[in-house]
């Protein structure tokens, strides 16, 4: 995972649900409903089985002490199963297609807000930074997210080491554009 700055958007650990909820499988948005009740913890675990992601999952999501007073199990449950049912809403037949963001940012709040929207329904996940945060290295990024990010040039543009694929677009007025890129899924 790449390190995270003051503040920071992308699909992170939700890349995956944008292909889920897409619009096209109804049984998609049904089946993750009945799946979302039965626990957070069972769903990854039945997506994801044993191993490194779940165990990130579980530590540094859902049982991180540092957030517990922010109640994410239940902020995600609950957020998640009202976005859902949004999508659902206007025709359960042909859901509206649902994108998924995470923002991870230096404020002491975990929410989730989804808005919904005429043609589809967005959903923000904005987090704390992780308690015990994962050291700040950069692994092999691959996939660009189509999300970017206009900006004043800092050092995070290119931290040392990262090898960081995406190129800087400088724009008018002494700011740059730079897509965020993440690891494959």
């Amino acid at each position: 995972m790449a390190s995270m700055p003051g503040y920071h958007i992308n699909k992170g650990p939700f890349a995956f649900l944008d292909d889920t909820f897409d619009g096209t499988n109804p049984g998609n948005y049904t089946a993750a409903l009945a799946a979302i009740a039965g626990g957070l913890l069972g769903a990854a675990t039945t997506r994801l089985g044993p191993g490194t992601q779940l165990t990130c999952f579980q530590n540094q999501w859902l049982g991180n002490p540092g957030w517990n007073q922010f109640k994410p199990e239940a902020t995600l449950q609950q957020g998640l199963t009202a976005a859902i049912n949004a999508a659902l809403a206007p025709d359960p037949a042909h859901p509206k297609p649902m994108e998924f963001f995470w923002i991870c940012a230096r404020e002491h709040t975990f929410e989730l807000y989804f808005s919904d929207g005429p043609h589809q329904v967005n959903v923000f996940i904005f987090t704390p930074p992780p308690v015990d945060p994962m050291p700040q290295t950069f692994g092999t990024l691959t996939t660009g997210e189509g999300i970017f990010v206009v900006k004043a040039p800092t050092w995070e543009n290119t931290p040392p080491g990262s090898n960081y694929p995406s190129p800087i677009t400088p724009l008018p007025a002494g700011v740059i554009e730079r897509e965020v890129w993440r690891a494959g899924r």
